[in-house]
């Protein structure tokens, strides 16, 4: 993700993070690999919100992983380049290969 470079992927990455206690507005972080891509409070009316995520990675493994401030978050519906990477939810890194 650091360089852009010819072998590179241009990726879309989705995923539907789920807060079961908003009250508060919790936050919660998302990584790739190693690299934060967004940090938000969860102020949604919603119990949950879509997020939708471009980078371009390398061919090989990597991975995805929700941090979050609360035991309140989830998230299901995962996919890289509309490739369903799992629909349970979880709240623990998830690894895919490009």
């Amino acid at each position: 993700m650091e360089n852009s470079n010819s072998e590179e992927i241009y990726c879309i990455i989705t995923v539907d993070v789920y807060c079961t206690d908003i009250t508060n507005a919790p936050r919660y972080r998302v990584f790739v690999d190693n690299y934060l891509i967004t940090e938000r409070n969860f102020v949604f009316d919603q119990q949950y919100v879509r997020e939708n995520i471009f980078v371009n990675l390398a061919p090989g493994e990597h991975t995805f992983h929700l941090e979050c401030e609360t035991d309140n978050f989830t998230y299901t519906n995962l996919t890289v380049n509309n490739r369903l990477l799992g629909y349970e939810p979880r709240n623990k890194v998830t690894s895919f290969s490009i």
